[in-house]
């Protein structure tokens, strides 16, 4: 598992020229060994300075916590773009 992800952060870090792959999720508390085994693996796979890779510490929501945060963000961007709000076309003209 540990070189697959220094594979995907090697490509991440080719392609977008990041510092820093965050693992997270449910996934990212019991994550540490296959982090260092992929922290080993980058320099054969990566030429350019490799990034970080961290476990997020947030836990197993944050997903969720990710996913209504940008609900909340669409929801109060669009709110006013809705037809009721919309004024008459000879008034917008004006």
């Amino acid at each position: 598992m540990g070189g697959a992800l220094a594979g995907v952060v090697g490509i991440f870090g080719s392609l977008f020229d990041v510092d820093r792959v965050i693992v997270s999720g449910a996934i990212a508390a019991g994550a540490g060994p296959i982090i260092d085994a992929a922290i080993a693996a980058l320099p054969r796979a990566l030429d350019l300075p490799a990034p970080e890779i961290v476990a997020s510490g947030l836990g197993a929501d944050i997903v969720s916590i990710g996913a209504v945060a940008a609900a909340v963000e669409a929801a109060r961007e669009n709110a006013l773009d809705l037809p009721v709000f919309a004024l008459p076309e000879d008034c917008a003209r004006a």
